[in-house]
């Protein structure tokens, strides 16, 4: 997957375990517990949740908070079709923005587009998938599954003229590729090295000062 908040990052997930591997930081998803771990491959930090009660807070973290994203008010989302994304065949929804900026010479337009996999037939997948669910459908809730791709579309036109003057296509998730692989149980292991920390955002950051996780 690419992840506008990530970069390029890959999900593994079996019945032993899910991670999420992107260059310096991992998720890693459990069971019995299901508590998650965000760490750092770079600094050997680790911060620990418990199970979904730490699933806001990373999506919060990893987005840059909500505060912005409050004013904003969008028509529900309305499934428009089927289609396929990295072999996997998904749901399209879409919904657009009732308040977009405007004056008296310029109005903008935005739509986001939503595709969304059922979830993998597996043990314990509502639970492993948690925090990618999380990740990837944030307020998300008209179908329960896999965020795939998710795109948003900005236009601004001048008043009288149907032709945009701004028409950008921004890509906020994008899956790559979807394979079934023999997965080794060990990648879900940590490893004894990583200093547990209490503010996760000691993860975000190498030793530095230099922040992870957006690219």
């Amino acid at each position: 997957m690419k992840a506008s908040y990530f970069g390029r990052i890959e999900w593994s997930v079996s019945p032993d375990g899910a991670r999420l591997t992107s260059p310096m930081l991992a998720i890693v998803c459990r069971p019995p517990m299901f508590d998650t771990l965000l760490y750092n491959t770079e600094t050997k930090k680790v911060k620990t949740f418990k199970k979904e009660a730490g699933f806001e807070r990373i999506g919060m973290m990893m987005e840059g908070g909500t505060t912005q994203r409050l004013k904003w008010k969008y028509t529900p989302w309305k499934k428009v079709g089927e289609d396929t994304v990295a072999g996997r065949k998904c749901v399209k929804f879409r919904r657009s923005m009732l308040n977009p900026q405007q004056d008296a010479f310029r109005y903008t337009s935005f739509n986001e587009e939503y595709w969304v996999a059922p979830m993998f037939d597996m043990p314990y997948i509502d639970q492993l998938m948690a925090p990618l669910a999380r990740l990837t459908s944030k307020e998300f809730k008209m179908m329960k599954g896999i965020g795939m791709r998710r795109v948003a579309i900005w236009q601004v036109f001048k008043r009288g003229n149907p032709v945009p003057e701004v028409n950008d296509r921004l890509v906020h998730l994008d899956t790559l590729s979807c394979k079934n692989v023999m997965i080794d149980p060990s990648i879900f292991e940590m490893g004894n090295d990583y200093k547990p920390v209490k503010d996760e955002g000691e993860i975000l950051f190498s030793d530095d000062g230099g922040m992870l996780g957006r690219f």
